[in-house]
């Protein structure tokens, strides 16, 4: 729009399609919790996106991977703020999918800085200690019992002959 007037009227379809997919895929679902809001804002915000970017690209391009993740993180803040008002989404570094969101941001957005992902698996040094733990279990600490056992010998008197 410029000079007050619409220039582009295939641009303002382009939107109108974009939003009316996204308005249609948040409806779907009016009782859902945060998550399914969230998710569903996800994907209508990717709907709306692809659908614009095809519209304006005469079906040649629904845009690169940036542009897909930038909507749906567009999206599912912009659910999440309808459903919580200011509750929008409080990060769990256990979630796999908003730690991808987190990494996936577009150049645009704020940079995320601290735990992105904590792998629930438990860490080596957990794993071997356990495993030492196991073996050890019902068997007592006794060195003299293990020098005697098996092969052993006498060191004798310096000089050795050979």
């Amino acid at each position: 729009m410029a000079n007050g007037k619409v220039e582009d009227w295939g641009r303002v379809g382009a939107a109108a399609a974009g939003g009316a997919v996204a308005g249609a895929l948040t409806a779907a679902v009016p009782a859902a919790g945060y998550a399914a809001v969230m998710g569903l804002g996800a994907a209508s915000g990717v709907a709306g996106g692809a659908t614009t970017r095809l519209v304006e690209s005469g079906g040649k391009s629904a845009g690169t991977l940036s542009d897909v993740v930038g909507d749906a993180v567009i999206g599912a803040v912009t659910a999440g703020a309808v459903k919580g008002g200011a509750a929008v989404i409080v990060h769990d570094p256990r979630n796999k999918g908003i730690a991808a969101m987190l990494i996936e941001m577009p150049d645009s957005f704020p940079v995320a800085l601290g735990v992105i992902y904590e792998d629930p698996a438990p860490t080596f040094e957990a794993v071997v200690r356990e495993q030492n733990e196991a073996a050890a279990k019902g068997k007592a600490a006794d060195l003299q019992a293990l020098v005697s056992k098996g092969q052993t010998w006498m060191v004798e008197k310096e000089p050795h002959k050979l």
